[in-house]
């Protein structure tokens, strides 16, 4: 069921999810991934978003978390 499930998701797009698919192979470490992981993470982030201005993380404190910043 699972596997039907991640089959037809894929096939959605939308124009955020078309975005993210694109700036995701510009970043080096990410570009070499298969499309199917690159998929798996777009559908798994959670999007945030932030006023300017906004402290996100202080300098020298580890991320919990991976962080694409647009």
């Amino acid at each position: 069921m699972t596997n039907l499930f991640k089959k037809q998701i894929f096939k959605y797009q939308d124009e955020l999810t078309a975005f993210i698919m694109l700036e995701m192979d510009k970043i080096e470490w990410l570009s070499p991934l298969s499309l199917t992981t690159k998929q798996e993470l777009i559908y798994s982030m959670e999007r945030t978003t932030y006023n300017k201005g906004d402290l996100i993380l202080k300098r020298g404190e580890k991320a919990n978390k991976m962080l694409l910043i647009q």
